[in-house]
């Protein structure tokens, strides 16, 4: 199924390729140096275990990001940290626009500020 964005907004951030990009839930970035690539953090969620805690399970961290062009969205995969093997997710998924092939990766994330976010490496493949 293909949905078709009715128009990008003219007031979304822009960020760098192949460098850590910072995703504030609900705020489009895009992604200069591509095919016009633009992210979007749709949820952010952590139930990680904290650093100074013991715990007998390590929890996850996850994100849901919409990964769009410039007239549609192309995929909206939810990327995971920690302990994901029994949820089947991973930190990284790859998609193509306009045939380039590149590759988006879940590197941190952050729900512990009054703006949640994740921050996430575009590269290409």
């Amino acid at each position: 199924m293909l949905t078709v964005l009715l128009s990008p907004s003219c007031d979304k951030g822009e960020t760098n390729y192949n460098s850590d990009i910072k995703l504030h839930k609900n705020q489009p970035v895009k992604v200069s140096g591509t095919e016009s690539i633009f992210l979007e953090a749709i949820e952010i969620t952590d139930s990680r275990c904290p650093k100074d805690v013991v715990c007998v399970w390590e929890g996850n961290a996850m994100a849901t990001i919409r990964i769009s062009s410039d007239d549609a969205i192309i995929a909206v995969p939810e990327l995971c940290l920690g302990s994901c093997s029994a949820n089947g997710k991973s930190s990284a998924t790859k998609f193509t626009i306009n045939g380039e092939t590149y590759e988006l990766i879940l590197k941190d994330v952050s729900v512990n500020t009054n703006k949640p976010f994740a921050i996430v490496q575009v590269k290409k493949t």
